[in-house]
């Protein structure tokens, strides 16, 4: 537990918090994963269940919309972000809602943490904001949480499009995870599926 949160704390993804803030602190605890690994889990049941970890709903888009999109498209980019809850800030009023407490003290979220009931609704929301779906955007890319299709009719096009989508990553310092990253494909893998080809 130490060594995770000491790299949560030197990645500025987590603050030390004084005990005295710790009306909403869940606890936490790290559980083994299958290749070895630690995983950190913050149990939020009970904030969850007092709505307190929620933001606004907004739904997450449907597989078969995203896919209906890609009818004319030859060419295809699939961007996979590194960490997307991790790279997304948690504003700081509603940081000692994160508050996760174990024997090493009481720490609060930065950034927005695995768990939370609204977390996936809130990032979608985040990457809708970046690139507006109902835009000019909609007609070159399907944003899933952290999964991003980049689609063009022509090569020409597609290298455009993709130029545009890193700009606005780049502005909110968004970072691609460049070994799930596949760029100007006939065919790509997205959502589990392969798309492309007709």
């Amino acid at each position: 537990m130490k060594r995770v949160l000491t790299w949560l704390l030197t990645h500025d993804f987590i603050e030390k918090t004084p005990i005295t803030d710790s009306a909403w602190a869940s606890p936490l605890l790290c559980v083994k994963k299958a290749d070895g690994s630690i995983r950190l889990c913050c149990d939020y049941r009970q904030l969850n269940a007092m709505g307190a970890g929620q933001h606004p709903r907004s739904p997450l888009p449907l597989i078969k919309d995203l896919m209906a999109k890609l009818k004319n498209s030859k060419y295809h980019s699939a961007l996979d972000l590194v960490q997307g809850y991790a790279q997304t800030i948690l504003h700081p009023n509603s940081r000692h809602k994160s508050s996760i407490i174990c024997s090493h003290g009481l720490f609060s979220w930065k950034v927005v943490p695995f768990g939370l009931a609204g977390a996936p609704s809130f990032f979608q929301n985040c990457m809708n904001r970046l690139m507006d779906p109902l835009s000019e955007w909609g007609e070159f890319t399907a944003i899933m949480l952290d999964d991003i299709l980049v689609f063009s009719d022509t090569f020409g096009n597609h290298l455009k499009h993709l130029e545009r989508v890193f700009a606005k990553l780049d502005v909110k310092k968004y970072w691609c995870n460049l070994s799930k990253c596949a760029l100007a494909f006939p065919q790509v893998k997205y959502l589990g599926q392969i798309v492309g080809g007709g």
